[in-house]
C-alpha cells in the first residue's frame, strides 16, 4: 500500500505512523480520521504490504468500454461537475478522476504535464485502483 498525501499530516507523521502500524498492528489514537484507519485494518485483512507499490490489474480497452457504459448515467452526470472542478483547481498541476463502484477509473482530466506522470503508475482510466489492490 503505498503512501498518499493526507491533508493536514506531514508526509514524515505519515509514514512514522504507518510504520507502526505495519510492524505492530498498533492503530494510533490521535493524529489519523477513523476511515483512514478502518482502510489500514482493511488492508491488513486483505493481506496487502503497508510498503508495497501499487500493482495496476490488468485491464483491456474492452473493459474500459464495458464499464463506461455500464456506467453511462454516472459518466453524463458528473462530466459537467468534473469540468467544474477542474475549472477551480486548473492551475493547481493536478487532475479530477472518476472511478465506478468497483475502482476502476473511468474518466479523468488534468494538467497534461501531471497526466503524463499519472499514467506512468496507472493513475488512468481504465485502471483499477479498488482498495483489494492496492
Amino acid at each position: 500500500m503505498a503512501s498518499a498525501p493526507v491533508p493536514g499530516i506531514h508526509s514524515a507523521t505519515l509514514d512514522a505512523l504507518r510504520r507502526r502500524f505495519a510492524e505492530s498492528g498498533e492503530l494510533p489514537q490521535h493524529g489519523l480520521a477513523a476511515p483512514i484507519l478502518r482502510s489500514w485494518q482493511r488492508c491488513q485483512r486483505l493481506g496487502l504490504e503497508m510498503d508495497e507499490a501499487a500493482r495496476p490489474a490488468p485491464h483491456t480497452r474492452g473493459d474500459l468500454m464495458v464499464a463506461r457504459e455500464r456506467n453511462a448515467a454516472l459518466l453524463a452526470q458528473a462530466s459537467a461537475v468534473m469540468e467544474d472542478l477542474y475549472a477551480q483547481i486548473r492551475a493547481s498541476g493536478s487532475m479530477v478522476l472518476l472511478a465506478d463502484a468497483s475502482g476502476m477509473i473511468l474518466h479523468g482530466i488534468g494538467d497534461s504535464a501531471f497526466v503524463d506522470r499519472a499514467s506512468r503508475i496507472a493513475l488512468q482510466p481504465g485502471a483499477s485502483w479498488s482498495e483489494s489492490e492496492r
